[in-house]
């Protein structure tokens, strides 16, 4: 990360709050807001896909179901390039430790976004971490987390994603066509693109392998 512009990824669990933080992040000049989602799972795809990765991600903490610390541990076990900041509304000592166990870089209160980020990227930028007493540097915080053995993360397309989401909730192929707006051959494409590049056969597999890779 350098102190150009700087592409940012953000996960918020509360919809409004993610969109203010990337407005103002946006109006500064220094950050472009690729993306912003409510969706863990969501998250970690966009993280790992070589077109979407930002090169800072800021993770809530308390997402729908999954803890953030969760969050930055999977995208840090595939990732030691992508700079991963906490945010929360609570207090920041509550989950200073799980974040560093987790291998990012900082964390900060929501309130404090404009005044302190800037500060704690300037860090960053400097030694690679907001407080080397208590975070490591990405790339150190990968080495310790990631895997030789995982394998890596397919690149499935945002259609694709999305028809396996609805298959998920137990829609009909029908069903889907309809709730995506497209025809249901294209619906199967889909899937069977998916299927493919998970190297499954069969919807149920296609959806069990999606999980193990944190992509549901």
């Amino acid at each position: 990360m350098t102190a150009q512009t700087i592409r940012t990824g953000i996960v918020d669990n509360d919809v409004w709050s993610g969109r203010s933080i990337g407005q103002w992040l946006s109006s500064t000049g220094s950050f472009h807001v690729t993306w912003c989602c409510a969706n863990a799972a969501e998250a970690i795809q966009r993280a790992m896909m070589p077109s979407t990765a930002p090169q800072l991600m800021l993770v809530d903490m308390a997402l729908d179901g999954v803890s953030g610390a969760s969050v930055c541990r999977k995208v840090r076990e595939r990732s030691g390039s992508i700079v991963l900041i906490g945010m929360t509304a609570y207090d920041c000592s509550k989950y200073r430790d799980d974040l560093a166990a987790a291998g990012a870089q900082g964390i900060v209160g929501k309130e404090c976004i404009p005044r302190e980020l800037p500060a704690l990227l300037g860090a960053i930028m400097r030694d690679g971490t907001a407080d080397p007493i208590v975070f490591e540097p990405a790339a150190q915080a990968h080495a310790r987390l990631g895997s030789a053995g995982r394998p890596a993360l397919p690149s499935l397309s945002e259609r694709e994603l999305a028809a396996l989401r609805l298959a998920d909730e137990g829609m009909t192929t029908a069903q889907i066509s309809q709730r995506m707006g497209v025809s249901a051959n294209s619906v199967s494409t889909y899937l069977r693109r998916a299927a493919s590049k998970l190297g499954t056969v069969g919807r149920a597999a296609t959806i069990r392998k999606c999980r193990d890779y944190d992509l549901l």
